[in-house]
């Protein structure tokens, strides 16, 4: 395991920028830990305590790695999906373990592995946010009743190899668990408060928009305009008059009108020999 772990380390310092000196930071930023397909049968003391070092972590995945065992496993009370698909967990104790080890675990994936008698989940009834639990592709999946079994033996269950207790179909990801989980994270810069440029930009805009209200302020108001005296009101409007009245000598006729009349008549006028 270390050196899948000292592989996922390096990677997640190149792609956030730590330096390897900054080990000790990098451990509590990492949420989630994918080894599946690595060769983990078991883990040593000296895995299991660099496994604890990761404070925060809220999922961790060892689907195929061939694990037997959850010995040496160190309590790690932040983390919410633990994925042990296709290993050779045989020992039903692991029921047991499980709870001490990850007690606020929301998902708990152990399809395809080996385990016999359902009635032993009873022991993971003590976790009150397991809501969802894969067993399938196990000895007991075969066994009469048992999904009723299972589900009576944990009253909080709500997904039973992804379906529900109807009998309805249910795919609750990982992803679920882990948003709920991220809602209640606050992150240090919002408990730090507003950046200084962040207050210098409200300012900014205040001001922008205070100028803009006192410029609607200058709008059209009827009741608080300058008296026109009447006698100035009245010769404007006879001007406009005397401009619409039509001129004594117009005969009603357009220009082009009077040119037609013209012509006609010279041309019925009787020539002289």
């Amino acid at each position: 395991m270390d050196a899948c772990l000292e592989n996922r380390l390096k990677n997640f310092r190149q792609e956030h920028g730590y330096e390897e000196d900054q080990d000790s930071s990098v451990y509590l930023k990492v949420r989630e830990l994918i080894l599946d397909g690595s060769s983990i049968k078991t883990i040593s003391m000296k895995e299991g305590e660099r496994l604890e070092k990761f404070k925060n972590l809220s999922k961790l995945s060892l689907n195929g790695t061939g694990l037997t065992t959850l010995t040496n496993f160190p309590e790690m009370p932040s983390l919410k999906v633990l994925e042990l698909t296709d290993n050779y967990i045989s020992d039903p104790i692991v029921f047991t373990m499980i709870p001490k080890l990850f007690p606020n675990l929301k998902i708990l994936q152990m399809g395809g592995n080996h385990l016999k008698n359902p009635h032993d989940v009873k022991s993971l009834s003590t976790m009150p946010y397991l809501v969802v639990l894969g067993l399938a592709m196990n000895p007991m999946a075969n066994e009469k009743n048992y999904r009723e079994v299972v589900f009576e033996c944990l009253p909080n269950l709500e997904v039973l190899d992804q379906v529900d207790s109807t009998g309805a179909e249910y795919n609750y990801s990982s992803d679920e668990a882990l948003d709920d989980d991220l809602e209640g994270d606050a992150d240090e810069d919002d408990l730090e408060g507003p950046d200084e440029e962040d207050d210098v930009l409200k300012k900014f805009y205040e001001a922008e928009y205070k100028s803009d209200d006192e410029e609607d302020d200058d709008e059209f108001d009827p009741e608080n305009q300058p008296d026109v005296e009447d006698e100035d009101f009245y010769e404007e409007e006879d001007e406009e008059e005397e401009l619409d009245e039509p001129d004594d000598d117009y005969d009603g006729k357009r220009p082009a009108e009077d040119d037609l009349e013209n012509e006609s008549a010279s041309s019925t006028k009787p020539k002289t020999e």
